[in-house]
């Protein structure tokens, strides 16, 4: 009987020390995850920062979220569980603060809920929100968009008198032919 009692014994203290092992891997794993993350994101956390604490692990996968980054299954599940609760949070804050009247950061919190919803930062182009636009397309994309803007500026230096002529050309035949 008091070898079964020390048996039991034993073995919980073997299966206590293996989780209280297990799970502070996990954790220091975990926090390694987060502190790798913070270091590829745009805004930088402070000097100091608790890298185990909810707000600063909520802030970088936002932060992360609207970079488009791709993460770690962990990290990625804690994602899409801090996305629910962000988006019904702000839209919270958007109701309140629209209530209130107070404007500026109505707008501001609208304007970040249209960035979680997107994932996407404010700065980032809209071509972005389309399906399988990456950075090279959109890049691609810009570009052209230069060189026709270029194209019009020339031609509005150059040819503004004669588009002018054109126009009232257009416009006299139409009105000439019954069109008016």
């Amino acid at each position: 009987m008091m070898s079964q009692c020390f048996d039991v014994r034993y073995k919980f203290i073997c299966v206590s020390v293996f989780l209280v092992h297990y799970v502070t891997h996990i954790y220091v794993h975990v926090v390694l995850l987060t502190i790798q993350l913070a270091q590829r994101l745009p805004n930088k956390l402070q000097p100091g920062a608790k890298y185990n604490d909810p707000h600063v692990k909520t802030n970088l996968l936002l932060q992360a979220h609207m970079s488009r980054m791709q993460l770690s299954a962990e990290l990625q599940s804690d994602t899409e569980e801090i996305l629910g609760k962000a988006i019904r949070l702000i839209q919270a804050c958007v109701d309140v603060l629209s209530s209130k009247g107070f404007l500026s950061p109505g707008l501001a919190a609208m304007e970040l809920a249209q960035m979680v919803t997107q994932a996407m930062w404010k700065k980032d182009s809209y071509l972005k929100q389309l399906p399988h636009f990456n950075a090279d397309v959109i890049k691609r994309c810009a570009d052209k968009v230069s060189a026709i803007i270029l194209s019009l500026s020339v031609i509005i230096r150059f040819g503004h008198w004669l588009t002018l002529c054109t126009l009232n050309i257009h416009l006299l035949t139409y009105y000439q032919s019954g069109g008016g």
